[in-house]
């Protein structure tokens, strides 16, 4: 019965589902050039994080708030812990040591190493889960940190005065992805239990919460009520286009689509940051960056699609 409805879609289902999903990676993507953007104008990685987060905490407390039904089963104190634990993995520490990366690295390459993350899931899943790693799965993981190593050398070529800082920027950005590849290891069971909408509500949430948390330990917090018209203005891009937008369109979009056209239609991704990172900052892609970021994003695709074989 699902083949027979699928194969009856109207054509702008499938459109739908191409934007939603294209959407989806584009927010996503967005928010590493939006941060670079506010620190030109003098805001450091706290401060556009706590920015985003005092922007975005209200839209996913009030999506809480609008997916309640009385007849849904509460939440045990195991669901809790678990929501909070992915909730320090997903938003904190993964947002945390990215941002504070990019003061380091470029956006282009910023995004080049995140998107290993594929590899990362699938190399847990093997030491963690039981799962098997292929040769062909195997080749692609090389394929894509093979790619980081190439763009790594090339930006490396171009900075050659500081080359400390960009090490420092990659290791962070690695660190970053390698959380939320522990976030979507963990998750999986998570979401299926408690529901899609309901999990981002309250993990964004969870996250948001130990942000301006952080904030308020590490700065006095009128200090983010008392930044310039340009930083509020990335800050709110930050939250709402990077972050609230791309959080609840995930979910529909990996309903929709499945994970297989969902890893081919998001790879759109990367390239909308390259794109964005040259219009809005200025930063070129040279050959080595190029070709690394080529070999990432066929290496990431190709993990992606081999995960469900």
């Amino acid at each position: 019965m699902s083949a027979n409805t699928e194969s009856q879609q109207p054509p702008e289902t499938a459109l739908g589902t191409f934007v939603v999903v294209a959407l989806s990676s584009a927010c996503f993507s967005c928010k590493g050039v939006f941060a670079k953007c506010a620190y030109r104008l003098g805001a450091d990685a706290m401060t556009v994080l706590g920015l985003r987060m005092l922007f975005a905490l209200p839209f996913f407390l009030l999506g809480g708030w609008l997916i309640r039904r009385p007849d849904r089963a509460a939440l045990t104190r195991k669901d809790w812990l678990q929501l909070t634990l992915l909730g320090f993995l997903g938003y904190y520490l993964s947002s945390l040591v990215n941002f504070i990366g990019l003061q380091y690295v470029s956006a282009g390459l910023e995004r080049i190493v995140l998107y290993t993350y594929p590899s990362m899931v699938v190399i847990g899943g093997v030491l963690f889960q039981g799962q098997r790693l292929n040769r062909r799965m195997g080749l692609a993981a090389i394929t894509a940190y093979l790619g980081i190593v190439i763009a790594f050398i090339g930006e490396a070529h171009a900075r050659s005065e500081d080359l400390h800082q960009l090490f420092i920027g990659v290791a962070l950005v690695f660190g970053s992805a390698l959380s939320y590849a522990s976030f979507i290891l963990l998750s999986l069971p998570v979401v299926r239990r408690v529901g899609s909408n309901r999990f981002t509500a309250i993990v964004s949430s969870i996250s948001g919460v130990m942000i301006l948390t952080h904030y308020a330990i590490a700065r006095p917090i009128p200090a983010l009520f008392q930044q310039s018209s340009g930083i509020y203005g990335w800050a709110i891009l930050v939250a709402i286009v990077g972050t609230v937008l791309p959080s609840y369109l995930l979910g529909i979009g990996l309903r929709r689509a499945g994970s297989q056209k969902f890893a081919i239609i998001g790879s759109i991704g990367p390239i909308v940051t390259l794109f964005l990172a040259w219009a809005l900052l200025g930063e070129t892609l040279g050959p080595a960056q190029a070709i690394g970021f080529a070999l990432t994003l066929c290496g990431g695709l190709a993990v992606s699609l081999m995960k469900d074989k």
